[in-house]
């Protein structure tokens, strides 16, 4: 064995040339380590074959002196040479990230209104009909109803001596209304004139199913209506 490594911080260590040192001094740290035992025991049997033991003895100082120049100047060098490396190696450059491109922010699509709700004139017949109650016009023959394109009701009249009011309210003013009846035995009845609010009351000369034909000017929603009603209740058409 012609080496050994530092117990202090691992460095090898060459054995001294002294056949007599029980140590070795670490050139890089300065501490001592003893010998192996194997090392010892080979220079022992060597000294009893000589016969000439020699009590070991510490190193002379101007070996010390000469190590630890050396090992100073070895980290001198060394130091100097990454000192070198490092001035000669270019910084690292930091990367900068890159701002992210702006993505504009999405705008809600405006919300489209609803389209406005066209009258259907189901209010003025409600309001009319309320009026005609108070009037006595208590039995409704025809709910009212809203509809729309030419319509024809089959109303059954009776001759009980009561008369019979029939409404037909436009929503809208330009959608005038051409109303047309005629009797159960097909006879004409006169009625108003085309307008958006038809009213009127007939009073039956023939009881039975009279058919009442409505023919509106546009494609607009109307309503239609007919209540029972005592005589003079109305303005009253037909033979008494």
């Amino acid at each position: 064995m012609s080496s050994f490594t530092c117990r202090n911080c691992g460095a090898a260590l060459d054995l001294p040339h002294d056949e007599s040192a029980l140590d070795a001094r670490c050139a890089f740290c300065g501490k001592r380590t003893p010998l192996p035992q194997e090392i010892l025991k080979a220079r022992l049997r060597k000294n009893d074959d000589d016969k000439d033991v020699v009590v070991a003895a510490p190193p002379a100082p101007n070996v010390m002196v000469m190590v630890a120049a050396g090992a100073a100047l070895g980290l001198a060098v060394i130091g100097v040479v990454a000192f070198a490396a490092l001035r000669g190696a270019s910084p690292p450059r930091a990367e900068v990230a890159e701002p992210a491109p702006t993505v504009p922010l999405a705008t809600a699509p405006p919300t489209a209104e609803p389209p406005a709700k066209r009258p259907t004139g189901r209010e003025v017949a409600d309001a009319r009909l309320d009026a005609l109650r108070v009037r006595g016009c208590g039995e409704i023959l025809l709910a009212p109803s809203e509809t729309s394109g030419e319509q024809t009701i089959e109303t059954k009249f009776a001759l009980n001596g009561r008369c019979v009011a029939v409404l037909a309210v436009s929503g809208e003013p330009d959608n005038t209304l051409q109303l047309t009846m005629r009797t159960a035995r097909g006879a004409r009845v006169e009625t108003p004139p085309p307008s958006a609010q038809i009213e009127f009351t007939y009073c039956p000369v023939v009881a039975g199913v009279h058919p009442t034909h409505i023919s509106p000017k546009t494609d607009g929603t109307y309503t239609v209506a007919a209540v029972e009603c005592p005589k003079g209740a109305g303005a009253e058409r037909g033979k008494r």
